[in-house]
């Protein structure tokens, strides 16, 4: 949706970000290397957090040199002297009392006349920094351990992938929700709404996915398979398969006598602030966060629309829900009564 082998060349462009950030690995696509990707698009949000907020600030560099030592602004009208607490309050002093001075005013009745153009540009970035919210508030939500927040971003989501052709996961998403709210008895529904995390060191915001468990629990089930040779097939398979949960809390149990410490790490992410900071010159050389009524968008992205669900028909997403609610009912229903 936002990145496109032939936008490579155009600053701006999450293709162009990722060869300047030194993150090639991430343009390898997200079905290769997922990590990779996964760190850049984290850094790619942060900046336009910090991009869209200088903007709205008027800062124009991250360093500002015009702060003093405490951290106040002052007026740069020569006998003003006045001191402002933050950057926005200036500008706002400086347009409004010294209108004839050097200062960048903004063209007001140029933004009249083109107010009903759009900003192509504007567009990209601000649709984009939308999406990369989403995913922030779900990953937080999963860190977190919140099922309901989690609940709610999967009505989003079920949107999102009914508009964008992904029908598999809406059907999925759409029966997630319908299991919580009418097919599942409460305590069923509770179950399903909450057993989606695991932790196993403990700590706030530790979380991590079951599935993701569920991977670690499959290489070391790999493991064990190996280890039987000759012997591997189908049956002793399956019987090693059927201890790995035993298996798992015999050797926890073990490394706690032994008083073994198992070594808490993460994955590295090198040259993270490099990163940031690279994307947020890049934003605020463009000004891609200021709307320019009229502006033309990236050449690969040239008549984006600032519209995360531009494609979303709402009748034919109310037919399409009405018919698998009522085909659903028939199913579930039919197994309660029976």
């Amino acid at each position: 949706m936002f990145t496109k082998e032939e936008s490579a060349g155009k600053i701006g462009t999450s293709r162009a970000s990722m060869n300047r950030c030194g993150k090639t690995n991430a343009a390898k696509g997200v079905h290769r290397h997922y990590n990779e990707y996964k760190d850049f698009h984290s850094r790619e949000i942060e900046a336009h957090v910090c991009a869209s907020f200088m903007d709205m600030c008027e800062m124009v560099k991250i360093e500002e040199d015009e702060m003093d030592k405490f951290g106040y602004y002052y007026c740069q009208f020569p006998s003003c002297g006045l001191v402002f607490s933050t950057k926005q309050t200036q500008k706002r002093h400086e347009r409004q009392f010294h209108p004839n001075g050097n200062f960048d005013a903004p063209p007001i009745e140029q933004e009249i006349t083109t107010r009903f153009e759009e900003d192509f540009m504007f567009n990209y970035h601000q649709v984009k920094l939308m999406f990369g919210l989403i995913l922030m508030a779900f990953e937080d939500a999963v860190k977190e351990g919140d099922g309901q927040q989690l609940f709610e971003i999967y009505k989003l989501f079920l949107l999102l992938y009914k508009a964008n052709g992904h029908t598999k996961y809406a059907y999925a998403t759409l029966l997630y929700l319908d299991k919580i709210c009418s097919i599942f008895s409460e305590y069923e529904a509770n179950r399903l709404k909450w057993n989606w995390f695991y932790n196993n060191h403990g700590g706030k915001g530790k979380d991590i996915p079951l599935d993701l468990k569920k991977e670690h629990q499959n290489k070391q089930l790999k493991k064990m398979w190996r280890a039987l040779g000759p012997n591997l097939n189908e049956k002793n398979a399956a019987r090693l398969a059927g201890t790995l949960d035993s298996v798992e809390c015999i050797m926890q149990s073990v490394d706690k006598d032994c008083k073994v410490i198992e070594r808490k790490s993460h994955r590295a992410v090198p040259k993270k602030e490099q990163a940031v900071y690279q994307i947020v010159k890049d934003s605020t050389i463009k000004k891609v966060f200021t709307n320019t009524p009229g502006r033309e968008g990236h050449p690969s992205f040239s008549n984006f629309r600032s519209n995360l669900l531009p494609c979303m028909d709402y009748r034919d997403l109310h037919r399409w829900m009405r018919d698998n609610i009522s085909n659903w009912k028939s199913i579930y229903l039919a197994n309660l009564d029976s």
